[in-house]
């Protein structure tokens, strides 16, 4: 049979440690019921006392504290369990005086086990911090504590997901009310955040590209994102070898808009004419029975059509393979009625075809057809359309050259903003590092004693 040293060894997790003994206490917690709480007496083994806990190697003793400490672990059933232990400070010539390395925890500064940090991180990262806390049986900040611990512990140099850069897309997210905004910086190889911080200007971004060593700027070879000026002027500063490719996801953002303002401009043309002859309608004596029916007919038809084109949104912009039938419907109408709406989705659709084209040389030939129609035509948005996509040409082709889209970027932003919603949003903004650089990586967290089965954070 084996004895209860060996079982709480299994339990804990931990080896080379010895377990001297246990004793279950109870205790109260706003006047709940007594809740047990199992202390485990440990202390690690002769070989592993004594040891500077950044170098690991054997130093001698600084001096020996009267009072225990105590480290929080996982819980054992739903019991609260406690290692206890006096633990002596030793001085290293190299990094100065310290606590000794012990094996079931990674810092001095908390009294948390290395398997509680990480479920706790995990908890914490699936569910909202309150709800983690309660499960727990802490604070919401020991919660956002130990996400950022676990991080740690994962992986303890960040500054590792900068070396093999070669493709990367840049893009900045709001994270808060007031226009406050952080610049996340994407790996398209892996996938995964490597960089964010606070802003999106010049000086920010300039705070990557500067973190970086020479041979890291160089391997850089192509940056996507958007239209932003300030990423073309770090671009030029520290990696101006690297081509720039537009996102086309961007770009569909755009010709949308112009699209729906042309629309929004000939819905607001049918409102005055409904305002107008609903005034001649009014103005008409009342004996002027046969003018009233022919203007109360031409308003019915003008209601109708104004109702048409102020539901067709979704009808007008949406791809016409994905059209519902009553959107199919909605948009024959409106192509039937008005010239400018069919003439302007027209430029859109052939927009559209050219930016899905994987050839340079077609797309080319087709993007500049669209600038010198859209040029040409008498719709203001498309004009202002065609002057940006003539100014960013070159990049769309890179783009299309390169097959790369920040499609991997904006399901980022997507997940930042759900551990933010699932978060109530963040106050401190190194939470929200922590949080984001475990979330949106491709670390795996280690359930303690389920034979190394890993799971991810987000």
């Amino acid at each position: 049979m084996a004895s209860f040293k060996r079982i709480f060894r299994t339990i804990l997790n931990v080896n080379q440690i010895i377990v001297d003994d246990f004793k279950i206490t109870y205790e109260i917690r706003r006047g709940l019921a007594k809740a047990p709480v199992l202390n485990v007496y440990v202390r690690p083994m002769k070989s592993q006392r004594e040891r500077c806990p950044v170098c690991g190697k054997k130093r001698p003793i600084y001096d020996t504290r009267p009072i225990m400490r105590c480290w929080r672990a996982p819980d054992f059933n739903g019991v609260k369990v406690l290692l206890w232990y006096c633990p002596c400070r030793v001085s290293c010539p190299e990094h100065g005086v310290h606590q000794e390395k012990l094996p079931w925890t990674i810092t001095d500064n908390y009294s948390y086990t290395r398997d509680f940090i990480l479920l706790a991180a995990l908890i914490a990262m699936k569910e909202t911090r309150a709800s983690a806390a309660i499960r727990l049986r802490t604070s919401w900040q020991t919660a956002s504590n130990c996400v950022s611990l676990a991080l740690k512990i994962l992986e303890p140099d960040l500054t590792d997901r900068y070396n093999d850069l070669v493709n990367i897309g840049i893009d900045e997210t709001s994270y808060k009310k007031g226009h406050k905004y952080i610049t996340t910086v994407v790996n398209h190889e892996t996938n995964t955040v490597v960089w964010m911080h606070e802003g999106h200007d010049v000086e920010t971004l300039s705070l990557f590209f500067e973190a970086l060593t020479q041979k890291q700027r160089e391997n850089i070879g192509t940056v996507s994102g958007d239209a932003a000026p300030w990423i073309r002027v770090c671009m030029k500063k520290y990696i101006p070898h690297a081509t720039f490719c537009l996102d086309k996801f961007h770009v569909s953002q755009w010709f949308v808009s112009a699209l729906d303002e042309v629309r929004r401009t000939e819905w607001r043309a049918m409102k005055d004419e409904i305002r107008t002859v609903n005034k001649a309608l009014r103005e008409l004596p009342e004996d002027a029975s046969d003018e009233k029916a022919k203007l109360g007919e031409a308003l019915k038809k003008a209601k109708e059509k104004a109702s048409t084109m102020k539901n067709a949104r979704y009808a007008i912009c949406k791809n016409p393979d994905n059209l519902t039938p009553n959107q199919k419907l909605m948009l024959q109408h409106v192509v039937e009625t008005d010239s400018k709406v069919t003439e302007a989705r027209n430029l859109k659709e052939q927009l559209r075809m050219g930016l899905s084209l994987t050839e340079e040389k077609e797309a080319r030939s087709v993007v500049e057809d669209f600038i010198q129609k859209a040029s040409q035509s008498g719709l203001e948005p498309f004009r202002k359309l065609s002057r940006s996509i003539r100014e960013h040409l070159d990049d769309l082709m890179n783009t299309i050259r390169s097959g790369l889209s920040n499609a991997a970027i904006e399901a980022n932003n997507n997940k930042i903003k759900l551990l933010l919603r699932k978060a109530f949003g963040f106050r401190n903004l190194k939470n929200l590092t922590s949080v984001v650089m475990l979330g949106c990586s491709r670390l795996r967290i280690t359930l303690p004693n389920r034979g190394g089965l890993a799971i991810s954070p987000f």
